[in-house]
């Protein structure tokens, strides 16, 4: 017998690249309860921009999940993504006493076309 496991395909990373990010809670459990949540969360990209110097053009914070459009002038995505979940999970493993953060995560690299972004599918 045979047994074939194929990984995900890799992330496309690089300098001046554009994504539209999408990251949701294991079995689409909620992420953010309060307000307050929410603005831990959004201190934590504060602290991604300062770590890493990803630029975020805009957010979408749902009830079990988020989107990000952002910029990665230094070429490094999967790291400070990594960091900015594991940071966030640390806080909401402490303050709910649960596990949040699934595998479904979505990165489509995006591309500049006079002044617009446009989608990529990867």
């Amino acid at each position: 017998m045979c047994l074939l496991i194929m990984a995900r395909p890799l992330r496309i990373e690089y300098p001046g690249a554009f994504y539209h990010i999408t990251t949701r809670g294991v079995g689409r459990q909620n992420i953010f309860f309060k307000d307050y949540d929410r603005k831990v969360f959004l201190e934590k990209l504060g602290d991604l921009h300062e770590k890493w110097g990803i630029i975020f053009h805009g957010y979408c914070l749902m009830t079990n999940h988020y989107h990000l459009e952002l910029e990665t002038p230094g070429g490094e995505l999967s790291r400070p993504l990594q960091w900015l979940n594991h940071v966030y999970a640390g806080y909401l493993n402490k303050e709910y006493k649960n596990e949040f953060w699934g595998n479904i995560r979505n990165s489509t690299v995006c591309k500049t076309n006079e002044g617009e972004i446009e989608k990529q599918k990867v």
